[in-house]
């Protein structure tokens, strides 16, 4: 019997895209592209966090209500770009990310992601 030689690695399939946990299981049950406003409640992890970190930087803001937004689209391409590029150019491979935070009036949200892109980069 002959040994087939060797062409190289084999091929790497892209990895399953992965959502965060609080997405709920798929990245939840918003369309591939659409963008969804998701109510948290106030006692929610997630916006106790917020709500620390908001009266650590601004303490006469005022926290009313905590919504999530979800745009699987949009965490698709920014999570390749950051574990394409960004990595790469980092040193050390740390990206350094952070959290940003976003306020509106109510009706604002709604016009925010109601962009083509999924969020309107104006805002």
């Amino acid at each position: 019997a002959h040994a087939l030689p060797s062409r190289g690695p084999p091929l790497s399939r892209p990895l399953p895209m992965t959502f965060p946990d609080e997405w709920g299981a798929g990245g939840g049950d918003g369309g591939p592209t659409e963008s969804k406003l998701v109510p948290l409640s106030m006692q929610s992890n997630e916006a106790l966090l917020i709500k620390t970190l908001l009266a650590r930087s601004c303490p006469s803001a005022r926290l009313s209500r905590v919504q999530r937004v979800q745009n699987k689209k949009l965490w698709c391409e920014y999570t390749h770009y950051r574990d394409a590029s960004l990595v790469h150019t980092c040193a050390g491979g740390d990206v350094n990310e952070m959290l940003l935070f976003h306020g509106t009036a109510e009706r604002a949200a709604e016009d925010v992601l109601a962009h083509q892109n999924g969020l309107d980069p104006r805002f």
